[in-house]
């Protein structure tokens, strides 16, 4: 369906390989994939789901869950949103930063970095977003963060994601979006761009477009999981546990597990009974 061999970057790939942001993406949407239709086989987490969310590239994944849309029908989506990004990253080159401070300290280092080419691009917590924009803007940001006793890291990716440098891959998302039949959701969907939750029909193709040049609101839609619907385990899905950490800073009393490897499904029986 992706005219990829999933098997090889799933297993053989090197660093290199899957740093590239096509690779990256349908390897990271393909391991989901696999891990959310083991959870679904296993029976874990049967009635017992109160809403899904993803960051980002994730958010493709949560709402495949949800029931919305079938994960094989999203893969000829995930795989040109992702070679679309990086022609737009191509010929509107970028990187991201992470800034250790507050929403509104981060807002005033890039009003103060003297670029108007940087974006606030993911509200992961209330200390803790990332920029992205050119690498000129990037670098003045990161010395103005540093200047006022914060700290900064450069990202090594491949463009300004979640910025307006994404708009040129707008039409080849669309178009590919506009193909897919969407339900209605089993439980709830928190959505990136407005931490909408979603329990009824809406409008995914203009959701997902626009998530390309918006900034992901992580740290509200985490608080809408947990307050709004009730989470009381937070369940992270796929590659890494970045998402587990940044819900252990913002919920320290919510239950937390981590699933990216076979033995961690059996594990999680422990937390959900």
């Amino acid at each position: 369906a992706s005219g990829y061999r999933i098997e090889e970057l799933l297993i053989e790939a090197d660093e290199e390989t899957l740093r590239r942001t096509d690779n990256a993406q349908l390897s990271t949407f393909a391991l989901e994939a696999v891990i959310w239709n083991e959870l679904a086989k296993s029976g874990i987490l049967e009635g017992k789901v109160v809403g899904t969310a993803g960051h980002s590239l994730g958010e493709y994944s949560a709402i495949a869950a949800s029931g919305v849309v079938s994960f094989k029908a999203l893969i000829p989506v995930v795989v040109a949103r992702a070679t679309s990004m990086a022609k737009a990253a191509s010929k509107r080159p970028g990187t991201m930063a992470a800034i250790m401070a507050s929403l509104q300290d981060a807002s005033e280092v890039i009003a103060a970095c003297g670029s108007d080419e940087v974006w606030m691009a993911n509200l992961n917590a209330r200390t803790q977003s990332v920029i992205s924009g050119t690498e000129a803007g990037i670098s003045a940001a990161t010395q103005e963060a540093k200047s006022r006793g914060f700290k900064a890291l450069k990202f090594p990716v491949g463009g300004a994601f979640h910025t307006p440098l994404m708009e040129g891959a707008k039409p080849e998302l669309v178009a590919a979006l506009e193909t897919v039949s969407w339900s209605l959701p089993a439980f709830p969907v928190v959505t990136n761009v407005g931490a909408d939750v979603v329990v009824s029909e809406w409008d995914w193709t203009s959701t997902l477009a626009e998530q390309l040049v918006s900034p992901v609101r992580w740290f509200e839609t985490t608080e809408k999981l947990v307050d709004k619907l009730g989470a009381d385990l937070v369940v992270e899905v796929g590659p890494g546990n970045v998402l587990t950490s940044l819900a252990k800073r913002a919920h320290p009393d919510t239950q937390r597990f981590t699933i990216s490897a076979p033995e961690d499904i059996s594990r999680l029986t422990e937390h959900v009974i």
